[in-house]
């Protein structure tokens, strides 16, 4: 037994003086409280501005221990962040904003989309928002559309610790072409800015917009559009009528717009043209009401769209006169 003390008792010197502490204390400097757990020790609230207490670990001398700092709070997500810490070593752990908080409005009267790098994209009904907290980096690039909306990309400052808003602006109005006519189908259609000289291209494609029947054109928002149909019987055989409309009072962003056909157009002097001559490109305004023309106006956004409902009661429906 004697024997068996000795081995004993330098196992226990040999222990004692290979072991140590080192120490380590958190300090929140973001701007609000963190509910923090070090070392898988019970949680406190730690406001902010405020350090810990000094947490002691117990190590082993000449190695490192790796102490685990968790937290959540306002400005941090949840954080989760190793320490290594030596013997008779203290450490000052800075926990520092990695999120902004971000308040996303969406300007429009309807639906739009919205994201931001590495987060899947948000959805917004008209005049909806959120405040949420980011990662953020200094540099995020963000991108948003929407019905009242062309696609919008850019790159925005933004740091971790602030707060931001950020406003969807709606940037396009839709055209809808009703035809109102009782027995004509509408087989060209051009769309062209009031402070163009001539139609341009044919806006309509392949599509025939028979008597009762709706169009749907998505175009920025803030400018005049004028328009130009060809119609006739819906046969193959049948001539074409031109009508003309030229806008005076501009299409702002955020609604729709709907030109009834034949309500508000003019007939073209020239009167009939043969089907099989229809959709010739830059015909040359006429009767356009002594407006100025730029020679190069600025290039606006135009997109086909869809057939839709002549009878949908949407909301932002505003009639063209």
């Amino acid at each position: 037994m004697k024997k068996m003390i000795f081995p004993l008792v330098l196992i226990v010197f040999f222990l004692f003086g290979c072991s140590g502490e080192g120490y380590v204390k958190v300090a929140n400097l973001t701007p609000s409280s963190v509910l923090l757990s070090v070392n898988d020790e019970a949680d406190i609230i730690l406001a902010s501005g405020d350090t810990s207490d000094t947490y002691t670990i117990d190590l082993v001398k000449g190695t490192l221990a790796n102490v685990s700092v968790e937290a959540t709070g306002d400005w941090i997500g949840e954080y989760s962040q190793s320490v290594s810490v030596a013997n008779g070593e203290s450490i000052l752990h800075k926990i520092t904003s990695t999120v902004a908080n971000l308040t996303i409005e969406n300007g429009s009267s309807d639906s739009a989309m919205f994201s931001i790098e590495n987060y899947q994209p948000l959805y917004f009904a008209g005049n909806d928002e959120i405040t949420a907290p980011f990662q953020v980096d200094a540099s995020v690039d963000v991108e948003y559309a929407g019905r009242y909306m062309f696609l919008i990309k850019e790159t925005k400052s933004w740091f971790p610790g602030n707060a931001y808003t950020y406003i969807l602006e709606p940037n396009a109005c839709e055209i809808r072409l009703d035809n109102l006519h009782p027995n004509r189908a509408i087989y060209y259609v051009y769309l062209s800015q009031s402070t163009d000289e001539s139609w341009g291209e044919d806006d309509f494609g392949d599509d025939i917009l028979y008597p009762g029947e709706a169009f749907l054109w998505k175009a920025e928002g803030d400018v005049k559009w004028d328009m130009r149909v060809e119609a006739g019987d819906p046969h193959a055989d049948s001539s074409l009528f031109v009508y003309d409309f030229f806008d005076l009072t501009g299409s702002p962003s955020d609604a729709t717009y709907i030109y009834e056909f034949p309500n508000i157009f003019t007939p073209v002097e020239i009167a009939k043209i043969a089907k099989t001559e229809g959709g010739q490109a830059n015909y040359k305004k006429t009767n356009s009401l002594n407006k100025n023309f730029e020679t190069y106006p600025q290039a606006a956004r135009l997109e086909k769209l869809k057939k839709v409902s002549i009878n949908s009661a949407e909301t932002n429906i505003l009639r063209k006169k």
